[in-house]
């Protein structure tokens, strides 16, 4: 009887050292806190998580690849229920927890089975019971006396390749079972597994790949808040000044000063004409390609240049990612600036043709001849004085126009209210 007390004792114990060695240390690296191991739901977590590992532990050997999945399912949902983190990273920090606490317990397994007799599946053996006692002692000194923690959330930014990575080698693995053996008590835990490990594996692939996508838009948006920021602190300085100007012509009304009137409205008319910029570019439905528009206009202003813009088409459909047509536009203004000089006018125009981006830009430039085509779109090409750094741009715009199947169009055109100058125009379709 006491015999049975005690084997029942050591394997509580064991079961206790060894469980909370792996969900313990899971939860606290992926919250970087211990105070979630003290909560009721990490309670219940654990004593499924107990009762779980017990009767894969007590099935037959053949179950051992669908054992080693279903753990690595069940300390996934122990994280994810347990932290703030995702599935995927979930999935990646059952990953390294498993792996660092079944390393650590080789350690102490190697010597204690030269000196003892050990058997792995028996949790009432004594010395099984120590090797998991100083397994769960050992966990808390390497996360308490080492950085480890900080290198595991620095690989957590490659959680979705981890995670892929292992799902695709238990699939190929649940593949070869299923394949070269027979026998009917695999056919169940392997076939089942397979489906599961599939259907995570797809999962992740569309969580990654939404990930990155949205990731991107923000990155994206990061990028232009500043220039949006600065647009409205534009308006809003446009603004006061037009309340002030307005507050002089009223005074002077109520006054009936005819030379303070005059003041006001000469000095209203001066400051229009000066600001004589074309901001219909705001209402594009393409709000990075507004933001980029309103820093370009506000970079030709600086340099004296003057953008005459035509906008038939506000939707702006295209078949490439925004980021990718902000960095056309922003190709093609950029050497437009570059080769106009002081009081330039450069004319850009945005269309739609059928279910494409139309974008037209012409400033001063050379004649569009044979020798000129020829060598336009190749890297390292440019006119521009300081050739270091440049000429990359137009080869890097056709290789993505040549991606969606666009069109650039190299011209020369003319304008009658402009003369003796000849103008380049590049214009693209994607």
């Amino acid at each position: 009887m006491m015999s049975y007390i005690l084997n029942i004792l050591i394997a509580i114990l064991s079961s206790f050292f060894q469980n909370m060695a792996y969900t313990g240390t899971l939860v606290y690296i992926a919250n970087h806190s211990i105070k979630r191991i003290f909560t009721r739901r990490f309670v219940l977590c654990f004593i499924i998580y107990t009762l779980a590992i017990y009767f894969l532990q007590i099935t037959n050997e053949h179950f051992l690849l669908f054992s080693l999945f279903i753990e690595f399912f069940f300390l996934t949902v122990i994280a994810f229920f347990n932290s703030e983190r995702n599935i995927t990273q979930s999935l990646f920090l059952a990953i390294i927890d498993f792996v660092v606490i079944s390393l650590i317990q080789v350690v102490f397994l190697v010597p204690f089975s030269l000196c003892f007799s050990v058997d792995t599946n028996d949790i009432t053996s004594v010395p099984l019971c120590f090797v998991m006692i100083l397994t769960f002692i050992a966990v808390i000194l390497l996360f308490s006396f080492t950085p480890i923690l900080k290198y595991i959330e620095k690989a957590m930014h490659f959680s979705y390749a981890a995670a892929i990575f292992f799902l695709l080698a238990v699939i190929i693995i649940l593949l070869y079972i299923l394949i070269t053996k027979s026998e009917f008590d695999m056919l169940i835990p392997a076939s089942t597994a397979l489906a599961i490990g599939i259907f995570l594996l797809v999962f992740f692939l569309y969580q990654s790949m939404t990930g990155y996508k949205k990731k991107q838009e923000l990155d994206d948006y990061t990028i232009y808040i500043p220039v949006l920021n600065r647009l409205i602190e534009d308006i809003q300085k446009k603004q006061d000044i037009y309340n002030d100007q307005l507050l002089s012509i009223s005074q002077a009304l109520e006054e009936k000063d005819d030379n303070t009137l005059k003041e006001a409205l000469h000095k209203i008319t001066e400051y229009n004409i000066s600001q004589k910029i074309s901001y219909q570019f705001l209402h594009l439905q393409n709000r990075l390609l507004a933001g980029l528009m309103y820093a370009k206009t506000t970079a030709a202003k600086e340099k004296k240049l003057r953008f005459d813009i035509t906008i038939s088409d506000y939707t702006c459909p295209c078949h490439c990612t925004d980021i990718e047509l902000v960095d056309l536009v922003g190709i093609l203004i950029d050497n437009a600036i570059d080769a106009s000089h002081e009081n330039d006018t450069i004319f850009i125009t945005i269309d739609r043709m059928q279910d494409r981006f139309l974008f037209r830009i012409e400033n001063p430039g050379p004649k569009a001849d044979s020798a000129f085509l020829s060598k336009i779109f190749r890297p390292g090409y440019t006119t521009k004085e300081h050739s270091i750094g440049h000429g990359v741009g137009l080869s890097i715009l056709r290789k993505t126009i040549q991606k969606y199947h666009g069109d650039v169009i190299v011209s020369n055109t003319a304008h009658h209210n402009i003369n003796n100058k000849t103008y380049l125009c590049m214009e693209i379709h994607i």
